[in-house]
């Protein structure tokens, strides 16, 4: 497959992962030097998708964006994959509504273009709709498998809310097993993909949704911001109830020292009245010992 290098030169890829070769012809430098991101086309004007469908393609790219977000790992979500001469000529290119590419350069790119990356996507998901199933379970699924070698590729159906995950085995696709918790182990992300049944977004249906290994899900930007606030508030209650302690606490040492005062002040006008008897029986000549 023929590639392109910063230089111009055009190059050649044995595979998406295979390092670029320069070709030192100069009519094929001529005739087909390959066009960059600014040159090709970036949005598909005819693609129209469900809410639904824009729901999960954005709840899986925010959770893996803001998971990732210290590692150098490219999260795309709908953006244009070029990969092939004949690609190019068609004007045509592969969206896919979730991929991953691990430890590349971090910038802004309008579409991923392999000859330039020097590599493809490493997991692909796609959301199939009742317009989309054939094209991605088809000609997109060989694409993946044939061309650009996507180690994993899952199919998410909204029709049947069915999950299906595909693992690259000596060139071809095979299906992944269900793990204990009955979710699919990713080995590219490290995490599993899991069928989840709740609200997002307003919206209640079933979902795909990322997971730790243990089967806990993680949390979308929404949800973390959520359990953030839960927990600030809780951490604000505490602390209003620690300083209701710590005044009530207050409160009791200041009754304890007024009580003891009062005891103290007892104590001496019993004192007084005492001295005060025993001068009186002295200047009455009695003994003070004397009275019981």
């Amino acid at each position: 497959m023929a590639g392109y290098n910063p230089k111009g030169k055009l190059c050649l890829l044995r595979t998406p992962y295979a390092p670029m070769t320069a070709v030192a012809d100069p009519i094929l430098d001529l005739v087909l030097a390959l066009p960059g991101e600014d040159d090709l086309p970036w949005k598909n004007e005819d693609r129209v998708d469900s809410w639904r469908h824009e729901l999960q393609r954005g709840m899986l790219s925010g959770v893996a964006r803001r998971h990732f977000r210290d590692m150098d790992w490219f999260v795309a979500s709908d953006m244009g994959v070029y990969f092939s001469l004949a690609q190019i000529q068609g004007r045509q290119f592969r969206a896919p509504d979730f991929f991953v590419v691990r430890d590349v350069e971090m910038r802004a790119r309008k579409s991923w273009i392999v000859w330039n990356e020097g590599r493809g996507p490493e997991i692909v998901i796609e959301v199939l709709s009742e317009s989309t199933a054939a094209e991605d379970r088809g000609p997109k699924r060989q694409v993946y498998q044939d061309e650009l070698r996507v180690p994993e590729y899952f199919l998410f159906d909204l029709e049947t809310d069915e999950l299906q995950a595909l693992r690259l085995v000596a060139g071809r696709y095979v299906p992944i097993e269900r793990n204990a918790l009955g979710g699919y182990s990713s080995q590219v992300l490290g995490l599993d993909l899991v069928l989840w049944t709740g609200r997002y977004e307003g919206l209640h249906g079933t979902w795909v949704r990322f997971a730790y290994p243990d089967g806990s899900l993680i949390p979308t930007p929404q949800e973390a911001a959520d359990t953030a606030e839960e927990q600030t508030r809780a951490a604000q209650e505490q602390a209003r109830a620690a300083l209701e302690q710590a005044r009530a606490a207050e409160e009791q040492v200041t009754a304890a020292e007024a009580h003891t005062r009062a005891a103290e002040e007892q104590t001496r006008a019993a004192e007084d009245r005492a001295a005060r008897l025993e001068a009186l029986l002295v200047q009455m000549g009695r003994n003070p010992d004397e009275i019981s």
